[in-house]
């Protein structure tokens, strides 16, 4: 019976044979798995270069342009524990015809809704 690893690198050298380089290694299987750190994008990842710049906003890893609005807020329960946390986003979105504006929001805890 054949290898199921072996049979998958030999799919992945005939995809990159037909469509070009792949990033999958085509190594010969050894007997071992080698680990990959599989890694999530951040929630939300606001910059700013300085007080009168546009921030750069980054949301489940895609850049959202046209932006309209930010708000962001955290607040602390106690020292050592979280109590609220609460983002709105407001962008256009790329459309046919008129622009739409489109509104990505989150408010979780205690405070939030105060």
């Amino acid at each position: 019976m054949a290898n199921p690893i072996n049979a998958a690198l030999n799919a992945i050298k005939y995809i990159r044979n037909k469509y070009g380089n792949t990033s999958v290694s085509t190594k010969p299987y050894t007997g071992y798995v080698t680990p990959i750190a599989i890694t999530t994008p951040n929630l939300l990842t606001i910059e700013l270069t300085d007080e009168q710049s546009i921030p750069r906003i980054v949301y489940k890893g895609e850049e959202i342009t046209g932006r309209i609005a930010v708000d962001f807020e955290w607040r602390t329960k106690d020292a050592d524990r979280f109590g609220s946390t609460y983002y709105r986003i407001k962008h256009t979105k790329d459309s046919t015809g008129a622009p739409v504006v489109e509104t990505k929001e989150l408010a979780v805890g205690e405070r939030a809704y105060g």
